[in-house]
Order: structure tokens, then C-alpha cells, then sequence
């Protein structure tokens, strides 16, 4: 969950232009460029797939 969260917030910043490219995000979070594409390709996945993740997350939390 927490690359899903890192993947949603650096949409955010190259929507909102507070970063100019994935290349400057990496460079910030001192990652690859590949690294940071790959996690960022979460925020393509299916609503009911993420909504799916999380209600099995959270099942396993309240055991």
C-alpha cells in the first residue's frame, strides 16, 4: 500500500506542476527513473483491483 500512496502522490505533483518530470522526482527521491516509473504504473490499475487490495489488507489487520 505504501508504493500505491508513493505512486498516487507523484501523479499529483506532475499534475499539479510542483514536478516537471519523473526524472526530477527520482532525482529528489534519490531513486532510478526506472524505479519511479514502475511504482507510478500502479495509478493504472482498476479502482475495484485497488478496492479489492484494501479490503484484504485490511481483513488481515483486524486477525
Amino acid at each position: 500500500m505504501c508504493a500505491l500512496g508513493l505512486a498516487y502522490h507523484w501523479q499529483r505533483l506532475l499534475d499539479e506542476q510542483r514536478a516537471a518530470s519523473v526524472a526530477e522526482i527520482a532525482e529528489v527521491e534519490g531513486m532510478d527513473v526506472t524505479q519511479v516509473r514502475r511504482v507510478m504504473r500502479l495509478t493504472l490499475l482498476a479502482p475495484d483491483v485497488v478496492d479489492g487490495w484494501r479490503a484484504r489488507l485490511t481483513l488481515c489487520w483486524r486477525r
